[in-house]
């Protein structure tokens, strides 16, 4: 079964939900929706850029513990290369397709996944580094992606998300990626690489993402209070709300037991987190709140 084998296990397509959010942001204040434009970037995002990323990666890691998305992974096979170079191709040749721009908003993308890991660049070996390109790409960028794109005639001004929105992004995705280093201290040390997470340690790391999420959380509500969008204020933070209970929990736990800061913790907060943002945003959108 090919879903069974190394190359395709290695894709990683579950983890495209979890960066799912950042796309949503970025449709949460574009003022008319193109349904095809949108399944079209939704796919080439979530099914061949975001999987091609985690196949290079693989490549580049040969992890033997885990990862995010896979407990246990395989050897990454050298087939991995040439996928990811045919997903990209492909990713760009829709994005070309439907405009100059967006295509050079994905080979912008790429490239920086690219320096992320290969070996050579390596960006990730440095903490700040390494956290800053994830922090952008993953989401400020993808939200102006989407928020351009998803419109059905280009033009900068359908870009209107309110600026506070990209921050929220950048804090509330980019700033809680240190959590998802956070078992990987000592692979990341064997490995050369110096993450954010084991450069605050496991303590300072919640205490970095305790104060991204105090003010991305009001950076993402207020531009829906400002635009007197109530029902969607209250949905999203009743989302939130269960998100922030299990950050505080295991945060607690982990003062008991450092042991606590492990894959599969780190994996409830990931799915956790996704699905509440996910659903929420996805509601708010389907019924335009």
């Amino acid at each position: 079964m090919i879903w069974k084998s190394p190359a395709f296990r290695h894709l990683r397509l579950p983890f495209s939900w979890f960066l799912l959010p950042a796309f949503l942001m970025g449709m949460l204040a574009v003022p008319e929706v193109d349904f095809s434009k949108t399944l079209l970037l939704f796919v080439v995002l979530h099914f061949l850029v975001y999987p091609s990323s985690n196949a290079f990666n693989s490549l580049q890691d040969q992890d033997e513990g885990p990862i995010g998305g896979m407990e246990h992974p395989p050897k990454a096979p050298a087939s991995l290369r040439y996928i990811s170079l045919g997903f990209d191709a492909l990713a760009l040749l829709f994005g070309f397709w439907q405009h100059w721009a967006l295509g050079l908003g994905l080979l912008a993308y790429i490239l920086a996944s690219r320096a992320y890991s290969y070996r050579p660049i390596r960006l990730k070996k440095h903490p700040w580094t390494g956290f800053f390109t994830v922090l952008l790409f993953q989401g400020p960028w993808v939200m102006l992606l989407a928020a351009l794109f998803t419109t059905p005639v280009f033009g900068w001004e359908n870009a209107t998300t309110p600026g506070l929105l990209y921050v929220a992004a950048a804090l509330v995705l980019g700033g809680s990626y240190p959590l998802t280093q956070i078992y990987q201290h000592e692979a990341d040390r064997n490995d050369g690489v110096l993450s954010l997470s084991a450069w605050l340690g496991i303590q300072g790391t919640f205490k970095f993402c305790a104060v991204a999420f105090a003010l991305g959380g009001p950076a993402l509500l207020f531009p829906l209070w400002q635009a007197d969008r109530i029902a969607a204020l209250l949905l999203l933070t009743t989302a939130l709300l269960p998100v922030l209970l299990y950050f505080f929990w295991w945060w607690q736990q982990t003062t008991k037991d450092p042991a606590a800061a492990n894959f599969k913790n780190t994996m409830r907060m990931n799915l956790l987190a996704s699905s509440s943002l996910n659903l929420a945003l996805g509601l708010i959108l389907v019924l335009n709140l």
